[in-house]
């Protein structure tokens, strides 16, 4: 199957460091180090489709490289939204300043802001991943499931696997690792 390749950026208003984001350790995330790329892989918003980004930052924006297919307007602005890069930094930059104690975290990492699930509908599945076992386990897991039943892409010569659609979920009857009681709650999280 081609995959289509598309750039765009995305404007930052305020300090934003991509490094900071990247390597936060939110969800499914664990990197360990940070080589100018952040790369995603995640079902569309309109769970139609899947897609790779490789995010770098250049000053005072975002470039994008999309890889897969889907209405790149509105790829650009679910990632703004996962890296936080969706809302004026400098409002957010005063909101800190009027705060003692967000005074002090915005001071020691002027340019963090909090990464985000990519939708509800991966936030849904990694609840039920996740749920009793281990952060490292589940990460695991959701790989495994992510590159045998998702769609894998290179993402700045690095494979990165975004879930599953809701219809590939569905087709899914059981998994190495993964208990018997949650295909059903996988299966209605496909259906919602």
């Amino acid at each position: 199957m081609s995959t289509a390749t598309r750039t765009t950026t995305l404007p930052l208003t305020g300090a934003y460091d991509l490094r900071e984001v990247a390597l936060m350790g939110f969800g499914h995330r664990d990197e360990s180090a940070f080589d100018g790329v952040m790369r995603l892989a995640f079902c569309t918003d309109a769970l139609d489709s899947q897609v790779g980004v490789e995010v770098r930052q250049q000053d005072d924006a975002l470039a994008l490289t999309v890889h897969g297919e889907g209405d790149l307007d509105a790829i650009a602005a679910q990632v703004a939204r996962v890296v936080s890069a969706d809302h004026d930094g400098d409002a957010w930059a005063a909101v800190c300043a009027a705060d003692p104690v967000l005074a002090r975290v915005h001071e020691a990492a002027p340019g963090f802001r909090p990464s985000n699930f990519y939708s509800p509908y991966e936030a849904a599945v990694w609840a039920v991943l996740s749920a009793r076992r281990a952060r490292r386990q589940a990460i695991a897991l959701r790989r495994r499931l992510s590159e045998q039943h998702g769609r894998v892409f290179a993402l700045a010569r690095r494979p990165e696997a975004a879930l599953p659609l809701p219809e590939q979920l569905l087709g899914l009857e059981g998994f190495p690792g993964l208990p018997a009681d949650r295909i059903p709650r996988l299966h209605a999280i496909a259906r919602a």
